[in-house]
């Protein structure tokens, strides 16, 4: 009898326990944050959808159902997507189109957080009003823009940090537009990750007084030619600069290629710089390498010490 107690109570033990490791398994699982690999915007009649595919067996969740709903929408004023980050994940639209003239009603930048799930206005519209020429870089992370209203500056826009600035002013009585309507009298472009073409016009050389024009801007401005804009990026090289001993890795160019560059070993040392002193070569993705002989072997991104020579008597390496 005993014997039947003591099992009934290791049986009821048992199942207690199994019941709590089946909660607390529960509990963790639903407290494991819903990862996605990415998101993705689907047309769905006037309206649209954002979708996310979850990592893993990539099954597809509908986020938000209505882009127009999350953003109180009504009317013929949808949103249309610009950009898409994939790191971080990040939508861009525009709510309105790209060439719109004044008065035609408002355009608004929006975002859509990957992180958060959400979509929320930019306070990029600080400086965007929509009205003249907005075009973004190839690499989605920036736009450069241009009011026409404004005519002396361009603006860069950091999609990815939802902030802007003053990328280029142009001086004297140059200006950015020929003085037609909209965007259509601006030429405003990428050239690569880091460049920016605009077109210079002569502000006090008026070729064309076309009636329809007097009064909206009194007519076309004599066009200069294509000027260039260039993006000073922050950057930071780990080993201090040209320190062939330590291994590097710069900080700052991710934001133009996606990768942040270390020094590395393929027969000879691959070193990355910040600048082109000290014999570096700029290559197609605005960073400076340079490749050296290491004299005692190349390790690790690292050029071997030698292990029995006093301080000082280290000769410099070759370099080529």
């Amino acid at each position: 009898m005993e014997t039947l107690k003591n099992m009934s109570y290791a049986k009821i033990v048992s199942i207690t326990i199994l019941l709590l490791l089946i909660v607390i398994g529960v509990k963790y699982y639903i407290s494991i944050p819903v990862r996605y690999s990415y998101f993705y915007v689907e047309q769905s009649k006037n309206d649209q959808k954002i979708v996310g595919v979850k990592e893993g067996r990539g099954k597809k969740v509908t986020v938000i159902q209505s882009v127009n709903k999350a953003a109180s929408i009504e009317g013929s004023g949808s949103l249309k997507q610009i950009a898409y980050i994939h790191d971080p994940k990040r939508i861009i639209f525009l709510q309105g189109t790209f060439e719109q003239i004044r008065d035609s009603g408002p355009q608004i930048l929006w975002m859509f957080d990957g992180s958060t799930r959400e979509l929320k206005k930019m306070a990029l519209n600080e400086y965007y009003s929509g009205y003249g020429a907005l075009v973004v870089s190839p690499n989605q992370k920036q736009a450069a823009y241009v009011n026409a209203d404004d005519r002396k500056n361009i603006y860069l826009f950091d999609l990815v940090n939802d902030t802007g600035r003053v990328l280029k002013t142009v001086a004297g009585n140059f200006i950015l537009t020929n003085g037609s309507v909209a965007s259509a009298g601006l030429q405003l472009n990428w050239a690569d990750y880091n460049t920016v073409v605009y077109g210079v016009y002569d502000d006090t050389n008026q070729i064309d007084n076309d009636p329809q024009l007097e009064g909206f801007r009194g007519g076309i401005y004599s066009y200069i030619g294509i000027q260039k804009a260039f993006i000073e990026l922050e950057c930071l090289d780990s080993d201090g600069g040209d320190d062939i001993y330590t291994k590097g890795t710069l900080k700052g160019p991710e934001l133009t290629t996606g990768a942040s560059p270390v020094d590395y070993c393929v027969g000879a040392l691959v070193e990355y710089s910040c600048s082109e002193s000290g014999g570096f070569n700029q290559n197609a993705w605005g960073m400076y390498s340079k490749s050296v002989q290491c004299e005692y072997g190349c390790e690790e991104g690292a050029c071997k010490l030698p292990q029995l020579v006093a301080p000082g008597a280290i000769e410099p390496p070759t370099t080529h």
